[in-house]
């Protein structure tokens, strides 16, 4: 016999379909890849994610940058560090940050727009009740940071295939 899970937990996992949808719609469609467009897309998204209390409302600013940054293909390992290296920078914010680092500058805009649609699902309405139960911001947090790597994730394989079925 498997494990049994929660209704609310089945509801989210039916629903999968729809969030997907919705990162498509909203991150990629609505942004279309225009450096500009993509970077405004991001600013909106983090802008959603600082109503949540994941990130503050400095690391906004600071995330703001670096969205215009990456949209522009700029450097963003200064700006980045400083984020990672504030004394009391929250686990997401920290999680983008090294998700633009990590990325070639050609990629940041676009991973970083993967990571911060996949961190906006990980904190949809629908599955913020499943996390919030008893309070544990930890583990919103978390559910987060992992839709964020999953979000960049697919953003860079989606690319790689491209570029291989290009001949690249």
């Amino acid at each position: 016999m498997g494990t049994s899970f929660s209704s609310d937990v089945n509801a989210v996992a039916q629903n999968a379909s729809t969030y997907y949808q919705m990162i498509v719609d909203h991150i990629f469609n609505a942004a279309e890849f225009n450096h500009f467009r993509v970077a405004e897309t991001m600013k909106y998204n983090l802008n959603r994610l600082t109503g949540s209390r994941l990130i503050t409302t400095e690391e906004q600013v600071q995330l703001n940058r670096l969205a215009d940054q990456a949209g522009a293909g700029e450097d963003v390992s200064q700006l980045a560090h400083a984020i990672q290296g504030a004394q009391n920078a929250s686990p997401l914010a920290v999680a983008l940050t090294g998700i633009a680092l990590a990325s070639t500058p050609e990629n940041a805009a676009a991973n970083l727009a993967g990571a911060i649609g996949g961190a906006l699902i990980g904190f949809s309405p629908n599955t913020e009740p499943i996390l919030s139960d008893d309070g544990n911001a930890s583990a919103r947090a978390l559910t987060c940071i992992l839709a964020a790597v999953g979000g960049a994730a697919t953003v860079a394989g989606s690319a790689m295939m491209k570029a291989r079925a290009q001949g690249g």
